[in-house]
């Protein structure tokens, strides 16, 4: 068994007496002494390492594992210190001086965490429970904040969703409303005399997908049999101008049929002065019957009194020798006739 001697410090036979190589006499090795300001430097890095060590521990097992500071500082507490003591005592060769440094060390670690880094952790904890606190409170107001508002959401939601079925409702009745009121004014403009709304309204009457087709085609039929010989509409022909005002110095009879169709087409002019034009033109025997039946056609597509219109067709009936039925839905059965037979008229 070796040992190392004391005073040249080289190894020799621990059953020597006397060491071969200095002549010393081996003695046991005296326990190595630290300076007052090596063991202040040893507590130093013992606070510093200790300090850096339970807060980063406390850190990341209360994130991680979700444990008090109190808890984590208890449990790693000895663990911590043993090894730092280790650490700090592999920094030196020698087993006598690490031992000695050890000893330090572990006595520094030992007062440093109970006089210092305990009331330190303590402090540490009771900043963080009335951290957690406090964020427990604004997380609970926060919760009843939102509880509210989702109440009320759901209440809103309700109140939308209900508003928005009743104006869905207001709007439906709108439109029904409007669709009547348009049809009465159409039927009513018909009634009036007014060709286009006659039209439109028997238009309408046809088409099977307008709501109220069936109350047009009533109204139409009310129209038809209000300008027919046997609802009273009927206006016996023949006349020979006497009611037209004409121009002083205007003879009737030098008048060409250009000339009457100009006056005729002329704006203001009355429906009763038309129809005595009609009835004029119609009488006079040195206008073609093919003339006569070719104005009448004009006046039939074109003039806005559903009055002129009737009278025309009536009139075309009898040139024609048609039944005369003076509808004034007929105008397109007349169209039909003249494209068909207007060569043949003299």
């Amino acid at each position: 068994m070796d040992r190392v001697c004391g005073s040249c410090k080289k190894t020799i036979d621990a059953a020597l007496v006397k060491c071969p190589f200095c002549g010393a006499i081996p003695t046991e090795e005296a326990e190595p002494k630290l300076t007052p300001g090596q063991i202040k430097l040893i507590r130093k890095r013992v606070k510093r390492e200790l300090i850096r060590a339970v807060l980063l521990w406390a850190a990341l097992a209360s994130a991680i594992l979700g444990l008090s500071v109190l808890q984590i500082y208890n449990g790693t507490i000895n663990q911590m210190r043993t090894l730092l003591v280790e650490r700090i005592g592999r920094e030196f060769e020698q087993p006598a001086i690490r031992k000695t440094v050890q000893d330090v060390a572990a006595t520094s670690a030992e007062h440093i965490l109970k006089t210092e880094i305990g009331p330190e952790v303590s402090r540490f904890k009771s900043q963080m429970e009335q951290s957690l606190a406090t964020i427990t409170a604004k997380v609970t107001t926060a919760t009843t904040l939102l509880e509210g508002l989702q109440a009320k959401s759901t209440v809103l939601d309700q109140r939308i969703r209900n508003n928005d079925e009743t104006l869905k409702k207001a709007q439906q009745a709108l439109s029904e409303i409007k669709l009547q009121s348009d049809l009465v004014i159409l039927m009513l403009s018909a009634q009036g005399d007014d060709r286009k709304a006659f039209d439109k309204l028997r238009s309408l009457s046809q088409d099977k997908s307008y709501p109220l087709s069936e109350l047009a085609f009533r109204a139409v039929q009310a129209i038809v049999d209000k300008y027919s010989p046997l609802g009273g509409g009927f206006v016996q022909i023949g006349g020979k101008g006497e009611n037209i005002p004409w121009a002083k110095g205007v003879d009737p009879s030098k008048l060409t049929l250009a000339d009457l169709r100009r006056d005729f087409e002329l704006k203001g002019v009355r429906v009763d002065v038309k129809r005595d034009t009609l009835d004029f033109i119609c009488s006079r025997t040195y206008f073609s019957k093919k003339d006569k039946m070719a104005f009448l056609i004009e006046v039939m597509q074109n003039d806005g009194s559903l009055s002129v219109v009737s009278w025309s067709i009536a009139r075309f009936e009898l040139l024609a020798g048609l039944p005369m039925l003076m509808s004034p839905h007929r105008v397109g059965e007349m169209l039909d006739w003249w494209r068909e037979n207007k060569d043949k008229v003299q």
